[in-house]
């Protein structure tokens, strides 16, 4: 066995049938597919066992929480690759062959991860294109956030990274709970990974997603000043903010996010139901940019040098059945 796909699963039991469809789903075939339940209080549990596949693998580990229940997985699996997903994305059929394919022919690259398409809480798929944007090396720089350098554009759960490779930097750092980010930084503090620029993954946007919170965003700007040396503005203001704040701020910021991708991809409807979610009230100013839409978007495009696509063809595809 080459691959072991790894799913952290807690509570996600209105979107893990779809990941994992989209993972046996997949045209490359030498994988086994580990579903890392930690302690969920829904019927996550059940629907993992519900499939009856020689390549699920269901492991009922308690409140160990992501980082725990992925350095678990990671040190007990046998295979040379973890790839790493998230229960509420959706793999695109040729993810892992793509993937697979750059690592095994460059042994000097330790991961392997790419752009993704935003599925936003309306169910539309969006691609957003940015001018220059190519495939191509990635390092311990792009993994700064620092302002004027070349930042990474690759997703957390689109990576396949090398087993032995993440072992051997001492997997996550254990002072910051931020997802995947200190396990990519020390990979590439000293070795060099690759980003593909064409979506693999399907990115679920949610308002309850860890990292729409303060205390997610703290604690990643804490891990880069440790590894990077604090040259971030600001900083000390975000990081003395109560985790409490983000709460009432979180959501909406999320929403008018979410409201910006629908109309830039042409959905006025979802993008007025975007800023009532966000507790707006629809102005004068709101309708005057969904009626000048095209020129709006000439706006985004110089000003953001990106286009937003809305993608029927991955929609039809992965996400409407």
């Amino acid at each position: 066995m080459l691959l072991t796909a790894m799913i952290p699963a807690h509570n996600a039991e209105s979107t893990i049938a779809n990941a994992i469809e989209s993972i046996l789903n997949q045209d490359f075939q030498d994988f086994e597919l580990w579903i890392l339940e930690n302690g969920s209080t829904d019927k996550t549990l059940e629907i993992a066992h519900s499939y009856e596949n020689y390549r699920v693998k269901v492991f009922e580990l308690g409140k160990v929480g992501f980082q725990g229940a992925l350095e678990w997985g990671i040190r007990e699996a046998k295979t040379p690759y973890v790839a790493r997903m998230d229960a509420d994305d959706i793999c695109l059929s040729d993810r892992f062959s793509e993937q697979i394919k750059i690592l095994e022919n460059n042994p000097s690259y330790v991961l392997c991860g790419s752009d993704v398409f935003i599925l936003t809480p309306f169910n539309h798929v969006i691609e957003v294109k940015k001018k220059n944007r190519r495939s191509n090396t990635v390092g311990f720089n792009h993994m700064s956030d620092i302002p004027g350098q070349e930042k990474r554009f690759f997703a957390d759960p689109s990576v396949v990274f090398r087993r032995k490779a993440a072992i051997d930097v001492g997997l996550y750092d254990s002072d910051y709970a931020v997802g995947d980010v200190s396990l990519w930084i020390r990979m590439l503090r000293s070795h060099i990974g690759y980003q593909i620029k064409t979506p693999t993954l399907i990115y679920r946007w949610v308002p309850e997603s860890m990292s729409n919170t303060l205390k997610f965003n703290q604690q990643t700007l804490a891990c880069r000043i440790k590894y990077y040396g604090n040259v971030y503005p600001h900083s000390g203001d975000l990081l003395k903010l109560p985790q409490e704040e983000k709460r009432e701020n979180g959501p909406v910021s999320f929403w008018i996010r979410v409201a910006i991708v629908e109309l830039l991809a042409g959905y006025k409807e979802a993008y007025f139901k975007a800023l009532k979610m966000a507790g707006l009230k629809i102005g004068l100013q709101h309708k005057v940019k969904a009626w000048m839409l095209p020129l709006y978007r000439a706006y985004h495009k110089w000003r953001y040098e990106t286009v937003h696509v809305s993608r029927f063809d991955i929609q039809s595809q992965y996400v409407t059945k």
